[in-house]
């Protein structure tokens, strides 16, 4: 997946250690938050939160943090999300603006990795 973005991509980043820290953070917070439920005077069903923390710990090593573009130093114009094989897409914008302006990118990252994103 990576080398299919390298080769797409005139600017292209990917960090493993990054990718592999969003994921801890993920499971770091769901773990937080099954101990609160846990404390509780009548805790409530932890089952989901489970799940969810042991998929994600499966992904542990799978992941990269990602950043494309076409042209270098164009914040408005380049796109950044956590790559996880077999995992949905989750593109961080930081405005309306941006996502706007980095639309076309979105969408050729989607296309080039065989995704069914949504654009409407």
């Amino acid at each position: 997946m990576l080398d299919l973005l390298r080769e797409e991509f005139n600017v292209f980043e990917a960090d493993r250690d990054r990718g592999d820290d969003l994921i801890s953070d993920m499971i770091t917070h769901w773990l937080k938050m099954k101990r609160t439920r846990e404390s509780w005077k009548q805790p409530g069903d932890t089952t989901k939160l489970d799940d969810m923390i042991e998929h994600w710990s499966s992904h542990r090593g799978n992941a990269a943090y990602v950043v494309v573009a076409d042209v270098d130093n164009d914040e408005d114009r380049c796109v950044s999300f956590n790559l996880v094989p077999g995992e949905e897409m989750l593109i961080g914008y930081a405005n309306a603006r941006h996502e706007a302006c980095s639309e076309p990118l979105a969408r050729r990252v989607s296309q080039t990795l065989g995704y069914d994103g949504r654009f409407d």
